[in-house]
């Protein structure tokens, strides 16, 4: 049961510090944000199969200006629907404006930052872009964005949370019952 418990902690505690982790973060603050003008090269919708009956659509572009990267919306946030008409709305040739996050741009395209290990060894060429403009006009919009990345997490979340607590200190209490018979106390 030693070895059962210790299986049980490591498991719980990298399922917690990957479901937390800092990349899945958001920063409310549009001061975190670049505004990247760009005229699109090349748009497309992505759809990628997640399971038998549901997949998952991201929005793939590539600007003129900043040719060795891919822009990608890959994020659960805006709709299938939403998704489609965003490509549908540009042609190539178009100027527009995406935003992406300043520390993207200040490491990858401005280079005034240096790379860290992740950055470099971890699809270095693509920038998640969050909102989109043309013409002044939002076709997917920041504020929307934040709001809907930021919503409070819901009762399955806690829940979830919860189950990952309890394994946690059963894990705990398999490491404690074997230590315990061996000291005899």
């Amino acid at each position: 049961t030693l070895g059962f418990g210790i299986g049980i902690i490591l498991f719980t505690t990298l399922i917690i510090v990957f479901s937390v982790n800092p990349f899945n973060l958001v920063d409310k603050k549009k001061a975190e944000y670049f505004f990247l003008d760009g005229t699109v090269h090349r748009i497309e919708l992505e759809t990628h199969r997640s399971s038998k009956n549901s997949n998952s659509y991201s929005i793939s572009l590539k600007l003129k200006e900043t040719s060795d990267f891919i822009f990608k919306l890959s994020d659960n946030i805006w709709s299938k629907e939403a998704l489609k008409l965003t490509s549908q709305f540009f042609s190539k040739g178009d100027s527009i404006l995406i935003t992406i996050r300043k520390e993207d741009y200040q490491k990858k395209i401005s280079q005034t930052v240096l790379l860290n290990f992740w950055d470099k060894h971890s699809n270095y060429s693509q920038i998640n872009f969050m909102a989109v403009n043309k013409d002044n006009e939002d076709i997917l919009d920041l504020d929307k964005y934040l709001n809907l990345k930021n919503k409070p997490p819901n009762f399955w979340t806690y829940i979830g949370f919860g189950f990952l607590i309890l394994m946690f200190l059963m894990g705990c209490f398999l490491i404690y019952l074997p230590l315990k018979r061996r000291t005899g106390n």
